[in-house]
């Protein structure tokens, strides 16, 4: 009996780190108005400040701060960190040049699993399969949007100590949403046409080859 107890408490156990996989409910921002400025001939009137530090300094948020980095990366750097074509994640192509040239400097660390455990915090998640193998993501998180950092909330992480697994069949598929462009401007409002997306592996994650080539050739025929 106690055998039989050990064996079903055991099995309880091995099925829910099983069941403890990373989720990916990916919501679509990139068509979010910016609502810290207002449409005055094109010009910002605003912005937050940043928050105040424990000493009574200022300090920038984790995501602006590492927004601003990627977007000064744009034309520089671009071999150590940049932004993945479509906007919506972003890769350390070159961790070594990273960690020795870039952290100290932006960051004040000089670990790697440091920068790492502020993604985690700021609810970043990494992407394993796929064109952007490596990458990471937070649907908040988007080029030319650094207004939306502002939402990103620092948590604790809690529950057991293991590492979630990942869960690639989940993980959205940034090529088949409307890349997020570097201005803000009104035509990439057009472009995004039916914003406030979800998207999942239930819903649009994934595209088949087939589904594309339909969808190209009744574009050809219409023409």
């Amino acid at each position: 009996m106690n055998i039989r107890r050990e064996s079903s408490s055991s099995s309880s156990s091995s099925a829910s780190k099983r069941r403890h996989v990373v989720q990916h409910d990916y919501h679509d921002h990139g068509c979010d108005l910016d609502e810290s400025s207002e449409n005055n001939d094109g010009k910002e009137l605003s912005k937050k400040q940043p928050r105040k530090g424990p000493r009574g300094g200022v300090t920038t948020p984790f995501p602006v701060k590492l927004h601003m980095l990627l977007e000064q990366n744009l034309h520089e750097n671009v071999n150590v960190i940049s932004w993945q074509p479509h906007g919506r994640c972003f890769l350390l192509r070159s961790p070594k040049d990273f960690l020795n040239s870039v952290m100290p400097r932006h960051f004040k660390q000089t670990k790697l699993t440091s920068f790492q455990r502020q993604l985690n915090l700021y609810g970043f998640n990494r992407l394993t399969s796929g064109p952007d193998k490596g990458g990471y993501y937070h649907e908040l998180f988007l080029r030319g949007k650094r207004q939306l950092c502002s939402r990103m909330i620092r948590m604790r992480i809690k529950g057991t100590r293991t590492k979630a697994a990942s869960n690639p069949e989940s993980e959205p598929n940034f090529y088949i949403m409307p890349p997020v462009s570097q201005s803000t401007s009104t035509s990439n409002s057009i472009i995004c046409g039916d914003s406030n997306k979800h998207f999942n592996a239930s819903s649009s994650s994934r595209l088949s080859l087939s589904s594309r080539l339909s969808l190209s050739s009744s574009s050809s025929s219409s023409n």
